[in-house]
C-alpha cells in the first residue's frame, strides 16, 4: 500500500479514539501520548505511533493493539 497525505494522521486519529471507545485507555492516557509523539517529532523529525507509545508506557498490550487495529479496518 501506497502512502496518500492524511492517512496514516487519520488512522492514527481513529486508534485513540477508538481505543477510548473499548475503555481501553483514558483520554489523559490519548492526551499524554499525543504530547509525547509532538515533542519527540519536534526533537527528531520522527512520529512514533500513538499505539507504540501506548505499549511502550506499558498501558496498551499487544491483544488490545490488534483489536483497535481490527476495529479500524472493519469501519
Amino acid at each position: 500500500m501506497s502512502y496518500r497525505p492524511g492517512t496514516i494522521d487519520r488512522y492514527e486519529k481513529l486508534f485513540g479514539l477508538i481505543a477510548i471507545e473499548k475503555e481501553l485507555i483514558s483520554r489523559n492516557d490519548l492526551i499524554n501520548a499525543l504530547t509525547i509523539q509532538a515533542k519527540e517529532h519536534a526533537k527528531n523529525g520522527n512520529q512514533r505511533f500513538i499505539r507504540d507509545i501506548l505499549f511502550d508506557q506499558n498501558i496498551m498490550s499487544v491483544n488490545q493493539i490488534e483489536e483497535v487495529v481490527k476495529a479500524i479496518f472493519q469501519k
